[in-house]
């Protein structure tokens, strides 16, 4: 399985949610972002730099590390970072931040509160009232979940 650039990006992009999901050091996860940029402007397939041998740290928010997770996923279509993450935070969290009005610090506010970790459950406990005695929470904030996840 040969991932193109965007896919490359879509999966530091994830990593990146995950990690502030969990509250990792915000350092860290705006490496992930950063990186995720970079892999998507790049007008070279990553695949042939990685084929090639090139050195991935030249390009721009590209460490070390980062090269290596690049090139395992280059060179295997995984990232192991990527499961040991969601092997401790359900992946559906990730949909959940998409959503407009919820950050991944509300996310995780959901998931340990009232242990929401999908779209349909996060709208049954906004159409139920629950989000709103939830501490950061009110019932503007569950109106705003509420019409976010019907657009």
């Amino acid at each position: 399985m040969t991932l193109e650039n965007v896919e490359i990006a879509g999966v530091l992009d994830e990593v990146a949610i995950l990690l502030e999901i969990q509250g990792a050091n915000r350092f860290r996860i705006r490496a992930y972002e950063n990186a995720a940029r970079t892999v998507e402007e790049q007008t070279t397939p990553l695949r042939k730099l990685v084929e090639a041998g090139d050195d991935l740290t030249a390009l721009p928010a590209i460490g070390k590390d980062m090269a290596s997770h690049i090139t395992e996923l280059v060179t295997t279509g995984k990232l192991g970072l990527l499961t040991e993450l969601t092997d401790e935070i359900p992946r559906s969290l990730v949909e959940l931040v998409q959503l407009p009005g919820v950050g991944a610090k509300r996310v995780r506010l959901l998931w340990d509160a009232l242990g929401i970790t999908t779209v349909d459950e996060l709208e049954r406990a906004a159409t139920a009232g629950e989000l709103a005695s939830l501490k950061g929470m009110g019932a503007k904030t569950q109106d705003k979940i509420l019409r976010a996840i019907e657009s």
